[in-house]
């Protein structure tokens, strides 16, 4: 028996591979299955956890955005509710004060006494308490650097007349840039003759609440570590780990772009971002969606993110659990193969031994059927298989004979097709090398050759007539059928006996033996000259077609002029292979010079700098320009028609052949298309000239159309730039609707272009006054209809988009659009100038009123000069006084000193006399320090007047300067024997930038004064500083005291306190001192004022500022 492929084995290979299969493929379904619902589970988790973040964030930030919005509305109702406080203090201290008082107590002190207790009670610095009349004003919180008068004038315009309720008022700034907004509330109380006014700045106040609302945002926190971040439309981060960074400053390009849709989604009115989070301040690297909301008025947005890499994490997992599904799989399948292995095996082997019985018996009757003469007798078989193989091998033995007969048959009909055929049949044997066998005798006809010097012993092969530069490929062709074992093809080219070249179209079959080596090959070769040329033609006629395509291509991809031109001429040069591609301006030979517009060129032959550049027009171009515009279709300079180029061209530019083309488009002057060679001087074919004439036309229209459009796009260019860079508003109704308006007509209407465009007929009705809504839209309609009587200008109110109220002045024509009347109309906001009318109109009533006022202070500037006329009649009396009694003293006693002197100097007199005299001098002394002091004072008073700021840019120690003055005033009070003066002085004071001499004077008046007015007691001294900068001193006395209505009085110069007091009346000086030391005080930049003690005596205040600037 024979080793090859059995039955049996084929069997078992088949029954193994059948089971393998189906188990591969049910498995392989199952696998899929898996597979697939692996993947919809993990698209449904990513899409459900996604989802909940969605959720998540956007719950979180809408939660915050409610939170900020309960906080201003809790600041709101707070704020609300101190100023009714306010209100209803002010009117118990005024109560309680006025029952406290005496009576008869001047209102206005009361009032002022009430401010004054308020204020105490008002920590904040930014406050304005201010009395005008019978009205007191308290605003807190109140921008400090406004200017009070102003703030206060305006204020009480506004509210003139009103007595009770609360309003919004609008405080203008002196600059013109800002504004601020007042919460007021009014309150008069008849009985008590006073009306308050309390206030806050609503911009101050809405300060503190962002403070707060950041603070508790801050400190928001969900789930594990989830916190909000926040910032403002400009860019800063006020809230998270950025805070106080702007963020269009950090270098992280990802981070700025992830900010700028944060705001784009938060002015959107709030939306969900995607990005990956860069890794600013530690934070994650990875996927995360946030979402951000806006705080309406505020500027800012607010948002949160969560991070949603860890979906991945979830989905990762299910894929290692399918991947233990499928290895579970796997093995259950393998198991299944191996079992099914075994059971075809079992199989196989016994079908094996079945085929083999029946095979054996076969053979038999086969060998008796085959090696008879004749057909087998069937009648003289036993058995009905071997009957039947019998009869098979009869039938078999007949279709031999039949077949035989058609064989010949055949070949007489092959050789008479092979003798009519119009190509070559050839037949060839591998016999040490091939051997064509046979030849058709039409090789004569097609190669001009007779077939037998291609046949064995001929002359020639059938390679020596291929042509040259086709015999490589037809060499390959054939190696590549023998090597696959296929039927090759090939087209190539011949030359004929006569030297005439014909196209060939070969196609041969390579037999092989059954060691797979080729034996063999039979082909056929036919004239298919017709066939190429009619195929060139179809070719070029397409290349024609494809060319002129991939133009208009190139001439409708561009967004410019400029960009088609450079795209068309990039598609003209590689279309022809060209080196250079150039388009020129103008083409006109009366030009001077023309200027290259596109220039694309092959990397090898580029021209630096030459596009857009400026030449020269020479003579050899202006000929060539007149010859271009005279021609129809492109010029061909190349050695075929002989055609000199410039000289230029060769020479400095290597060109060695081109073709040019003259474009006229409608608008301006001609333009010049051309296309250099120079790597070679090519002659440029009929086929070309014909397409690149073709190409210029296109492209003459292609730039015709968009010159035209560029000068359209121009002049709508400037139209726009005019009408948006106006600032009149411009707008056309046609049909009761907007259908034109520019960006300041939009402005004017605080509207946007497209809310105004997308109105509804007669939507243009909401941005009317009602009051005036009615006429202008009945002089629209006669405008849209044409009517001649309508008017062409007039003013009216408009109601913004946002509410507001403007006085507009319209001028406004009848004019046609698209064949149908409409209304041109040109609006001018005279808001301005309506309300310089208006404060034109208060300044009047303001001046009047000033006027009245200025009448009024007037008088009382008469009386304050009478005041200081008798002032001064009392000063000269009192200085001539003060003066004369040290001078009478001093006259007085020094006669007598002198007297006493005599005396002992002639021996009159004794010790007695001597002492006396010595006493005289000690009372001359004194009072000439009394003089001395009094002009002083004076030349004091002088240089206050005339001198500036009194601050050094050094600074100095108090402490010790401050001991030297009070141990001066207990020696100048050391003849009191009651009189005592105490020092109180914390241990640390800061330095200041005064002088010791300064501070030394103002402490040297204070105290002599308290000496001159405190005949027994004590004077006490305190300084302190509470903020460990600037410097509070107090000097107190039991004294007489000062009386309420004096209390400021005292301060102006020569002013004196009258008591009645006999003492105090021998005492009393110029009154100079308290005067010089408020002056002093003011020109160091602090303050000084005085009150009355509970239990008689007065009390000095000094208040200095500390290290200056």
């Amino acid at each position: 028996m024979s080793n090859g492929r059995t039955i049996g084995r084929a069997g078992l290979v088949g029954m193994v591979a059948v089971s393998w299969i189906s188990i591969l493929v049910i498995g392989g379904a199952w696998l899929y299955s898996m597979f697939a619902d692996f993947k919809a589970d993990a698209d449904r988790i990513r899409e459900e956890r996604y989802e909940d973040r969605r959720s998540l964030v956007r719950d979180e930030v809408r939660d915050a955005v409610e939170l900020v919005a309960r906080i201003r509305r809790a600041a709101a109702e707070d704020l609300a509710r101190k100023l009714e406080s306010k209100i209803r203090d002010v009117r118990a201290l005024n109560e309680v004060l006025g029952r406290d008082l005496a009576k008869g107590t001047d209102p206005t002190m009361l009032r002022v006494a009430t401010v004054r207790l308020m204020a105490a009670l008002d920590r904040s610095e930014a406050r304005l308490y201010a009395i005008r009349g019978n009205t007191i004003y308290l605003f807190s919180p109140f921008p400090k650097w406004v200017d009070r008068e102003d703030a206060l004038s305006q204020v009480e315009t506004e509210l003139s007349g009103v007595t009770n309720g609360q309003r919004k008022l609008a405080l203008k700034v002196a600059d013109g840039m800002s504004r601020y907004t007042l919460l007021v509330k009014v309150n008069e109380f008849e009985a008590q003759g006073l009306r308050v006014v309390a206030g806050a700045c609503l911009e101050m106040a809405e300060e503190a609440v962002k403070e707060v609302a950041l603070r508790q945002l801050g400190d928001i926190r969900y789930t594990k570590n989830g916190s909000l971040f926040g910032g403002t439309m400009e860019g800063e981060s006020i809230l998270g780990p950025a805070v106080g960074q702007n963020m269009w400053n950090i270098t992280d390009a990802n981070g700025v772009r992830i900010v700028q849709e944060l705001i784009k989604a938060a002015k959107q009115g709030g939306g969900f971002v995607t990005y990956v989070m860069p890794p600013l301040g530690g934070q994650r690297n990875e996927p995360k969606v946030s979402y951000a909301e806006p705080i309406p008025d505020w500027g800012w947005y607010i948002g949160t993110g969560a991070f949603v890499g860890d979906i991945e994490g979830v989905v990762e997992l299910k894929r290692k659990q399918l991947e233990q599904h499928i290895q579970d799989r796997v093995l259950l399948i393998l198991s299944g193969m191996a079992l099914l292995s075994l059971l075809a095996l079992y199989l196989s082997r016994r079908m094996a031994r079945n085929i083999e019985t029946n095979v054996a018996s076969f053979t038999k009757v086969w060998e008796r059927a085959t090696s008879g003469q004749g057909e087998i007798d069937v009648a003289s078989l036993d058995y009905a298989e071997f009957k039947s193989l019998a009869e098979a091998a009869n039938r078999m033995v007949a279709e031999r004979q039949a077949v035989q007969e058609a064989l010949s048959e055949s070949l007489e009909r092959f050789s008479s097709l092979v003798a009519n055929i119009p190509g070559v049949v050839y037949h060839t044997d591998f016999e040490n090398g091939w051997v064509n066998r046979f030849v058709s005798g039409t090789a004569l006809d097609v190669t001009g050759y007779p077939a037998e010097e291609f046949m064995e012993g001929g002359s020639r092969s059938f390679l020596s007539i291929v042509h040259p530069e086709d015999r490589e490929w037809v060499e390959r062709s054939l190696r590549q059928g023998l090597e696959h074992r296929q039927t090759y093809l090939a087209d190539y080219r011949i030359i004929r006996r006569d030297g005439e070249v014909r196209w060939m179209s070969e196609r041969g079959r390579v037999l092989h033996d059954d060691q797979g080596e080729p034996v063999r090959i039979d082909g056929v070769v036919f004239d298919v000259t017709d066939r190429k040329h009619a195929e060139e033609e179809y070719y070029n006629h397409i290349h024609f077609l494809e060319t002129l395509d991939r133009i208009d291509r190139a001439m409708h991809s561009g967004s410019s002029t400029d960009d088609m031109l450079a795209a068309t001429m990039e598609a003209v040069r590689l279309a022809f292979g060209a080196d250079r591609a150039w388009l020129v301006h103008p083409c006109d030979p009366e030009a001077g010079s023309f200027v290259v517009k596109v220039l694309r060129t092959d990397p090898e032959y580029a021209l630096d700098s030459m596009e857009g550049g400026r030449m020269a027009l020479s003579e050899k171009t202006r000929r060539d320009f007149r010859n271009l515009l005279e021609s129809n279709i492109a010029m061909a300079f190349d050695p075929s028609t002989g055609l000199p180029m410039d000289d230029l061209l060769t020479e400095r530019y290597g060109v060695r052949s081109q073709l040019m083309f003259a474009i006229r488009p409608n608008v301006g002057r001609p333009w010049c298309l051309g296309l250099h060679q120079c790597r070679d001087a090519r002659v440029w074919t009929d086929e070309e000239i014909r397409l690149f004439t073709e190409a210029g036309r296109r492209l003459s229209d292609g730039l015709n159309v968009s010159l035209i459009l560029d000068e359209l796009t121009e002049s709508e260019e400037r139209f726009r730039t005019f009408s948006e860079q106006t600032m009149l508003g411009l707008c056309v109704l046609q049909d009761d609707r907007v259908t034109f308006v520019n960006k300041a007509a939009a402005d004017i209407l605080e509207a946007t272009v497209e809310e105004l465009l997308a109105l509804p007929p007669g939507g243009f009705r909401r941005y009317l006054h009602p009051d005036d809504s009615d006429f202008v839209m009945d002089q629209a309609r006669r405008k849209q209809a044409g009517e001649p009587d309508a008017l062409p200008a007039y003013t009216w109110r408009a109601v913004t988009g946002t509410g507001r109220v403007k006085w507009v002045e319209i001028h406004s024509r009848t004019t046609r659009v698209n064949g149908a009347f409409a209304d041109l109309v040109s609006l001018v906001d005279i808001t301005t100038l309506k309300r310089a009318e208006e404060d034109l109109e208060a300044i009047i009533a303001e001046r009047t009123s000033d006027l009245a006022l200025k009448a009024e202070e007037l008088k009382r500037a008469n009386a304050e000069l009478t005041r200081l006329d008798d002032l001064k009649s009392s000063f000269l009396t009192t200085v001539s006084h003060a003066m004369r009694t040290p001078l009478t003293s001093v006259l007085g006693y020094g006669a007598l000193a002198r007297r006493e002197l005599d005396r002992s100097v002639h021996g009159e007199g004794n010790g007695e006399s001597l002492q006396r005299a010595l006493g005289n001098l000690d009372v001359q002394e004194i009072e000439g320090r009394r003089l001395n002091l009094l002009v002083d004072q004076f030349m004091e008073l002088a240089d206050m007047e005339a001198g500036g700021d009194l601050r050094t840019d050094e600074t100095y120690p108090v402490d010790e300067t401050i001991r030297r003055a009070v141990a001066d005033a207990r020696t100048v009070c050391r003849d009191r024997a009651g009189l005592d003066v105490v020092l109180k002085m914390e241990d640390k004071l800061p330095e200041l930038n005064v002088l010791p001499e300064h501070l030394k004077r103002v402490l040297g008046h204070l105290l002599g004064n308290a000496c001159n007015f405190t005949s027994d007691g004590n004077i006490t001294v305190r300084v302190s500083s509470p903020d460990g900068k600037g410097l509070e001193m107090t000097v107190s006395d039991t004294g007489k005291g000062i009386p309420q209505a004096e209390l400021e009085a005292i301060f102006k110069p020569f002013h004196q306190v009258e008591t009645g007091d006999t003492l105090v009346d021998e005492i009393k000086g110029a009154g100079l001192g308290l005067a010089l030391c408020r002056m002093v005080v003011e020109k160091l930049g602090g303050r000084v004022w005085a009150r009355s003690g509970a239990g008689g005596g007065a009390i000095f205040h000094v208040v200095l500022p500390g290290e200056r600037d």
